[in-house]
């Protein structure tokens, strides 16, 4: 029998799909075309979000082709709120889980912009999640927040 490796944090930062944001499309660096790939990174006083640009003629298409141009969007801790999870997606017929970082609107306009991000891993899909979300509260203080399941209401 092998022995199962034990896994330990990405150094790479953790794979999602970004689909979508509340933040006005001017604010962000480039026009990012929804859903896109990108690669989630917690540091010690900040989040980087590397988002990989996509044409609208093009699919969605997981790559770490380094032709593919991406776009990085660096989040410091004094603006960032809190994480959701626990969150529901339906693309077409699939219900993905999904998770929402809040971020302070830097105009005060708004409560906060959020982030949302997809996992679809095929084996645990809320893992990475999960772990985003560990990696919030343990480095950064952030709060995480728990969506509910409208399947939940008993009335």
């Amino acid at each position: 029998m092998a022995d199962l490796d034990i896994p330990k944090p990405p150094t790479r930062g953790i794979k999602l799909v970004l689909v979508g944001t509340t933040f006005p499309a001017q604010f962000l660096p480039a026009s990012l075309i929804f859903p896109t790939w990108s690669t989630v990174s917690v540091g010690d006083t900040s989040v980087s979000v590397e988002v990989k640009v996509r044409d609208a003629r093009n699919e969605l298409q997981e790559t770490d082709n380094p032709d593919v141009p991406t776009q990085t969007l660096e989040l410091v801790k004094a603006n960032l709120l809190s994480i959701t999870t626990g969150e529901k997606w339906t693309i077409g017929r699939k219900t993905y889980p999904g998770a929402t970082l809040a971020i302070r609107d830097p105009l005060g306009v708004e409560d906060s912009f959020g982030l949302t991000f997809l996992s679809l891993d095929a084996n645990n899909p809320t893992y990475l999640l999960k772990l985003l979300a560990k990696m919030l509260s343990d480095r950064l203080g952030i709060q995480v927040h728990q969506a509910f399941d409208a399947d939940d209401i008993p009335f």
